[in-house]
């Protein structure tokens, strides 16, 4: 693809050493950029890094704003600081394709940016910011083709959806074929309500009632970090349950090649990347019915919190999936190019 890509994001990584901040995006990027050529994509990062800054990523230009978004004010003054800044951007740059990340906050200035500059613009929506496509102000995105990640977030949107494209993965070239896999069960991803950590804790202090010499890592950082320590602690579960803290996605991977069974409690997931990178590291998953979970080989879903008990407990004796994970990158990117094009082609007809 020729054509110029913008891409606005609330955030995005400050160097290429780090691989935590929305990793499902860089993992697309780095194979987008099989297809692109570096100099014709440039993103801007609304609020992450924290001040402003202009960098390179993969020779890709990044145009951090720094922006605040510590209250609903604000995020309000920020959007309007941005919109200015971003209108010059874009005018520079002149792309042909205005690409935006997560409903709540990207997806307003780039429907804006979009009538401004004559370019058209799609959003993927990325987490449990679908949930706001119910709310009036979001009803005006006129200007905005609205991709999801997942069927399962797609039927949660109230607003129309132009394309399910699911998140890909890259192969893991390295795994072993029969590695040794000393950690029983693994729990990754940030730490805070929503991912319900206290329901793995309860679940895995249960399984240990009927497997003692269980080993157990919850590999992630958050909200809820030291309150999960404490509940640790009280169940007297500090033999069984180790916690890394914030780690990055290399070793998350690494660890992964080395567990058995991913036990992610998480109430919501509009696509689930962890579960896709477990089952691509020869584990099986034990999870809710949300985002991806149960439509691949390996993922394993549960309704109710007996029910995840009971499948852990018997999944801890099986084999790991043998099939590929059925999402790669490959197939990520040559769906967008084919919207991008789409999109771009019918902006000229008008």
């Amino acid at each position: 693809m020729k054509s110029k890509l913008l891409i606005l994001t609330p955030g995005f990584t400050p160097s290429e050493e780090d691989d935590t901040c929305v990793p499902a995006m860089l993992v697309y990027l780095n194979a987008l950029l099989e297809h692109m050529d570096a100099r014709q994509i440039y993103i801007i990062a609304m609020n992450y890094p924290y001040q402003p800054v202009e960098y390179h990523w993969q020779d890709i230009k990044v145009h951090g704003l720094g922006l605040k978004q510590n209250s609903f004010l604000q995020r309000r003054i920020s959007s309007l600081k941005a919109y200015q800044q971003v209108v010059r951007i874009a005018r520079e740059f002149q792309p042909q394709l205005i690409h935006s990340f997560w409903l709540n906050q990207m997806a307003p200035l780039g429907n804006q940016l979009s009538k401004a500059i004559g370019a058209p613009h799609l959003c993927t929506m990325m987490g449990q910011d679908v949930l706001l496509s119910q709310k009036t102000a979001f009803m005006r995105l006129k200007n905005t083709a609205l991709v999801a990640v997942s069927e399962f977030q797609k039927e949660q949107c109230a607003l129309p959806v132009e394309a399910v494209i699911h998140w890909g993965m890259e192969t893991i070239v390295d795994l072993p074929e029969k590695a040794e896999r000393s950690v029983d069960i693994l729990g990754v991803g940030w730490l805070n309500e929503v991912k319900n950590y206290a329901k793995f804790i309860r679940i895995v202090e249960a399984a240990i009632k009927v497997k003692p010499n269980l080993n157990v890592l919850i590999m992630g950082t958050g909200t809820e970090e030291e309150r999960l320590k404490v509940q640790i602690s009280e169940a007297g579960l500090q033999t069984h349950i180790s916690m890394t803290g914030l780690t990055t996605r290399k070793e998350v991977l690494s660890q992964m090649k080395k567990s058995k069974v991913l036990l992610h409690t998480s109430d919501f997931e509009s696509f689930g990347m962890v579960l896709l990178e477990a089952v691509g590291c020869g584990m099986n998953t034990l999870s809710h019915a949300v985002g991806i979970a149960g439509k691949m080989d390996g993922s394993h879903v549960a309704e109710n919190e007996q029910e995840m008990i009971d499948q852990l407990i018997s999944l801890l004796d099986q084999p790991a999936p043998s099939k590929p994970h059925g999402f790669p990158i490959e197939n990520t990117v040559d769906n967008y190019l084919k919207l991008y094009q789409r999109l771009i082609c019918s902006n000229q007809k008008k």
